[in-house]
């Protein structure tokens, strides 16, 4: 797959936009893999079905903040959001192989494509979009991607989600280095006083 820059063909998928989305979905995962128990019996489904039970409960719970995220209607175990316009669903695993049940278009989203027609919004009726979720050996999320997919499934372009502590720093400006600080000695009081007297026997001998 090329790498691409969302906004340049999907305008609502703005960065700032993309991180808040990917953050969230890190989020909703961290914490079913903080709760993940497997000496009570929990594996690999049972991370899975609660991390995705929890990613779709805090994209849901984002929406009362962002008014550009939404959750779409769906039939019961699926879950469609979009950003602006743009309809998204996410799943876990390589970008470069979605599994099946991820390329199937529900008729919300078909619906909200529409939609997008109906207001003069064009989007690419011939790709849809998907987060794919790479995670780590702990199960917890190392990265989010979104992925173009055309008509035959085969991812055509993606980008990888900066995460939002990344992004934050990058825009830190670098510390100014001013260098080991100096200092002047301060004189005692004796030579204060001592400099006094000779200052004053000068001003006295010039009489």
């Amino acid at each position: 797959m090329l790498e691409f820059l969302p906004w340049d063909v999907y305008p609502a998928l703005s960065l700032d936009r993309l991180i808040i989305v990917a953050d969230t979905i890190r989020s909703g995962r961290r914490s079913a893999v903080l709760d993940h128990e497997p000496s009570k019996g929990d594996d690999s489904w049972t991370l899975g079905c609660v991390a995705y039970r929890r990613i779709c409960y805090a994209l849901t719970q984002a929406t009362q903040r962002f008014p550009w995220l939404t959750v779409l209607p769906e039939e019961q175990n699926r879950f469609t959001f979009a950003v602006g316009s743009i309809p998204l669903k996410f799943y876990k695993g390589d970008p470069d192989d979605p599994p099946s049940r991820s390329l199937a278009v529900s008729f919300t989203e078909l619906g909200n494509i529409q939609t997008c027609f109906d207001y003069g919004v064009v989007p690419d009726r011939n790709h849809i979009l998907r987060l794919a979720i790479e995670t780590d050996s702990t199960g917890d999320t190392k990265n989010v991607i979104l992925v173009e997919i055309d008509e035959e499934g085969n991812g055509t372009n993606s980008f990888t989600v900066p995460e939002l502590a990344t992004s934050i720093r990058s825009m830190t400006p670098s510390p100014i280095d001013l260098g080991p600080p100096s200092f002047t000695p301060l004189q005692s009081e004796e030579e204060q006083k001592d400099r006094k007297e000779k200052g004053t026997g000068t001003e006295g001998n010039g009489r």
